[in-house]
């Protein structure tokens, strides 16, 4: 009996041991994947350029521009308000980049004098 569970045990343990290698295999597969992905990528620049009109139109919307966020590139996109119903019109990504809503309110250009 006692050698029948030591073989049931053994049995479990290469099981156990296949699951985890396969698993980090699939790990490394898929970063493997996300890697070629971030080189296939166009750059932050080329799609803010592509995205800033459809943005720029959102009501509401006073501005968008490349940024840092999290130490990672990202679009940020400037608001008067910072609500659900605005919110809900601004994509969370553009082409695997993210966006981030911040809220600054009406944005002027200086007058000539204070230039």
């Amino acid at each position: 009996m006692e050698e029948k569970n030591i073989k049931v045990k053994i049995i479990l343990l290469s099981l156990i041991s296949i699951a985890v290698l396969l698993i980090d295999c699939e790990g490394i597969k898929s970063s493997k994947h996300f890697a070629e992905y971030k080189m296939k990528r166009k750059p932050l620049e080329e799609v803010l350029k592509e995205y800033a009109n459809v943005l720029m139109s959102i009501e509401g919307v006073t501005g968008a521009a490349q940024s840092i966020c999290d130490g990672k590139p990202c679009i940020k996109v400037y608001t008067l308000e910072k609500i659900p119903k605005l919110e809900k019109k601004i994509p969370v990504t553009l082409e695997g980049y993210p966006v981030v809503i911040e809220k600054t309110g009406e944005i002027r250009a200086l007058p000539e004098n204070q230039k």
